[in-house]
Parts: structure tokens; sequence; C-alpha cells
């Protein structure tokens, strides 16, 4: 009976276990358009961006993956090379590689590769300040990766516009003007 039992034991673990992993597989086949249209909101159709074929490794811009060397503007140099390019992608390879913050810019695709590690420098003086929220008046570090856009998907940071004293800055559709 006890033989019984435990063979019993064993089919019974087996049987859940195929059972489950046929499961996953039946979610594996299912693609983003069966989610998009099983959503329990109205979602629109998710469009993937393109990017030109073109490639910059960071090391080609004087990055180390040693773990040692802060490669902050290597990172700037490889993506401003690749804006100034039209676009494209920014390697990544193998290797662990020190930065500090990486601001992302318009048609840019980063490309972790296997094996690599990007992990932020704990200077918090290579982060710029930014405002903790519109009604404060205290600062944060600013997020270490990061990226703004205009409104034509430029890739350019507007500086901020400098008003005659006791005016304030005002920000309309098009435009910054002072009040």
């Amino acid at each position: 009976m006890r033989i019984f039992q435990s063979k019993f034991c064993i089919l019974f673990i087996a049987f859940v276990f195929s059972f489950a992993s046929s499961n996953n597989l039946a979610a594996q086949d299912k693609d983003a358009a069966w989610y998009i249209g099983n959503a329990p909101f109205k979602m629109p159709e998710i469009i993937r961006p393109l990017f030109p074929d073109k490639s910059f490794s960071i090391t080609e811009f004087g990055a180390v993956g040693d773990g040692q060397t802060l490669n902050t503007e290597a990172f700037s140099k490889t993506i401003s090379a690749c804006v100034a390019a039209g676009g494209g992608t920014v390697i990544v390879p193998k290797g662990l590689w020190i930065t500090g913050p990486i601001e992302l810019k318009s048609n840019i695709n980063l490309c972790v590769e296997r094996g690599a590690l990007i992990q932020f420098t704990k200077d918090h003086s290579q982060y710029r300040m930014i405002k903790a929220s519109s009604k404060s008046s205290s600062y944060v570090p600013a997020s270490p990766i990061y990226g703004f856009q205009d409104r034509d998907r430029s890739s350019a940071i507007r500086p901020p516009r400098r008003c005659p004293a006791g005016r304030s800055p005002q920000r309309t559709s098009s435009s910054r003007s002072c009040r």
C-alpha cells in the first residue's frame, strides 16, 4: 500500500507540473494584439519604434567596463554622436559600467547586451538638482536616467529663459515668455 501511495504521489506531482507548463505555453502563444483586444479598457494599438540601422558602442568613445572607471562622458559622447548621425543604437557591451546620469535623446535605442550591467555612481554631485514638484520650493537629485523631448521630437533641452527682475517665467503652448 505504501508503494502505491508514493507512486500515486509522484504521478500526481508530474501531472500538476505538466498541466502548469502547458498553461504557460498557452500564455506564451498570445501576442500583443491579443492583450490589447482583451484589455478591460480601451487601449490604443502599440506602435513599435523604428530606429535607423546605425550602431555606436560606448567603448568607441572611451568607456571602460572594469567596474572602477566613471564612464559618464563616454555615454554622453556616444549618445551625442548617435544623435548627430540621425539616430540609431547605442550599445553597452558586456562589462560593469559605472556612470553618472544618462540623458537619453530622441531616436536613440539603448541596447544593454547580455552580461552588461550599468551601475550609477553614488556621488550625488554628478546628478543635477530639480524641483521636487511645481508647487514645492525644495529640490531633489534628478533620476539617473532621463530624457526630454520638444514637441517636434527633437532631442534638445531648451535652456530656461531668463526674465527681467520682478517677472516670472510663463509657459505658453508654443514658447516661453515672461509676465
